[in-house]
């Protein structure tokens, strides 16, 4: 396979970067990750054409609700691979007070899927000083046979202002979005504001947000709209407003080991479109930060959430949580270890409730650098959940290993090692790379992936695989 990748500068700032089908095989695979919540998780991205000038396109809506999301391009829900035909990103400094990005690509489509259009436009205009008004457009567009099909189509578009005070004690915001798809609903708005204060010693955060059920992002990413009923099997849409309020206290201090220490308190509280509670969490932490970069946290957090339908238990498929109110709480310590030293660690431990059960976490990560030549980490993560009567227990182990091995400055090795019980997964991602010239590299990848479910029984397979694959991929950049 073969493509081409261009960067061509336009006036003194101002670039164009050209793609015709990109390759991303030599990127490094996902972090997995133990889910135990209700909701779609945010996997960051990692393909270089989308990470430069990310936040001009990214920098909108509330965390983790986005309008634009790349990895929605070229990517279905499940991480698999669209082809990308062919794109272009245009970004920089339109004049000294403006900032633009319009990015379009096209994916190839299939006999499930139509090829896709995928557009964004966004602009940062710098008003007064120091504050901002910011818009952006997106657009995902079907084509097939030769045209845009006009009934299969999403798209976004709004505006936010963010203003800043001339001594950084206040900043405040606004903004708001809308939604179009072809069915025209309502309740299609994203609305949001908020403020912030800073002073040495006190930092203060409100905000609200609205999003409205039918507020469809094709683009982005907005994942508590969408609620899972067990019980009849399908994804309902729900709006909801969301409030939230953060209050910090930071006591710097005369001690010859300690820098200083921290206390939070932060209210997070959900309420649907109707009006009927969702969700309240309510979090109390002390953090105590010394001189050698190391950190110690503990945490006190208590939740209130209403199940609007059943979900399925963490510990048996067959049995269902039944849709009701559950208080719960958690207790957790974590420690950092000093980062300057070549063996760092990070140790976190917590007990909690959890919905009608408990859930016990430890979560170990283990660093040794050995300048300038190499570097290893090891991650470990146990859950042990248990539940009442016929419900269960379930111990969830998530494993991950790294190493990295720097052989001089153009050659390298990487390898990425990942064992999942909550998914039955075993992964490797075994990456060498040598740059050969500035911007011109020669990768070859291995990665294998199996399916872990018979592990411990009798049966002949425990590792069933499922892919495996090993690519050559050259890069030859020329400049001109």
């Amino acid at each position: 396979n073969t493509g081409v990748d261009a960067k061509l500068p336009i006036g003194s700032s101002l670039n164009l970067d050209l793609t015709v089908n990109p390759d991303f095989s030599q990127i490094e695979v996902d972090a997995q990750v133990t889910n135990l919540d209700r909701f779609s998780l945010f996997f960051p991205e990692k393909r270089t054409f989308f990470l430069e000038n990310k936040d001009v396109f990214e920098n909108f809506g509330i965390s983790p609700a986005r309008p634009f999301f790349s990895r929605k391009i070229g990517l279905n829900d499940n991480g698999e691979t669209i082809p990308i035909l062919f794109g272009m990103r245009l970004t920089g400094n339109a004049d000294k007070k403006t900032r633009i990005g319009l990015m379009s690509l096209q994916t190839e489509g299939d006999s499930d899927l139509r090829s896709q259009n995928f557009s964004s436009f966004a602009f940062y205009r710098r008003l007064f000083q120091r504050s901002t008004l910011k818009g952006f457009f997106t657009n995902r567009q079907a084509f097939g046979g030769g045209e845009f099909k006009g009934n299969d189509y999403g798209r976004n578009t709004g505006l936010e202002f963010t203003y800043n005070s001339l001594n950084n004690t206040w900043r405040a915001w606004a903004g708001g979005h809308l939604s179009f798809k072809p069915e025209k609903y309502d309740k299609n708005l994203f609305l949001k504001t908020g403020f912030n204060y800073f002073k040495r010693a006190w930092t203060i955060r409100g905000s609200y947000a609205y999003i409205g059920t039918n507020y469809i992002a094709d683009v982005g990413f907005v994942p508590r709209l969408d609620n899972y009923d067990a019980e009849r099997d399908t994804t309902i849409r729900l709006g909801y407003h969301q409030l939230f309020n953060e209050n910090i206290h930071t006591r710097y201090i005369e001690h010859p080991t300690i820098s200083f220490h921290r206390f939070i308190w932060a209210n997070y509280v959900i309420y649907l479109e109707n009006g009927n509670f969702n969700t309240s969490i309510n979090t109390w932490n002390y953090e105590l930060y010394f001189k050698n970069t190391s950190n110690f946290n503990a945490n006190f957090q208590f939740r209130a959430i209403v199940l609007p339908f059943p979900i399925t238990s963490f510990t048996n498929d067959t049995l269902l949580l039944p849709a009701t109110q559950y208080n719960t709480y958690r207790f957790r310590l974590e420690y950092e270890s000093d980062e300057r030293k070549p063996f760092a660690y990070e140790a976190t431990a917590f007990y909690a409730t959890f919905y009608n059960g408990e859930r016990y976490n430890a979560q170990l990560n283990f660093i040794y650098n050995i300048q300038p030549w190499g570097r290893f980490t090891l991650g470990l993560n146990y859950n042990y959940l248990k539940f009442p009567g016929e419900y269960g227990t379930a111990n969830l182990f998530l494993i991950s290993p790294r190493i990295e091995i720097f052989f001089n400055r153009n050659l390298q090795w990487t390898s990425f090692l990942q064992y999942n019980t909550q998914s039955n997964r075993f992964n490797i991602n075994s990456r060498l790379q040598w740059r050969f010239k500035p911007m011109s590299d020669l990768y070859l990848v291995y990665t294998d992936n199996y399916d872990t479910q018979n592990l411990g029984t009798n049966e002949e397979t425990p590792f069933a695989p499922i892919g495996r694959s090993i690519v050559l991929k050259a890069t030859y950049w020329l400049a001109f």
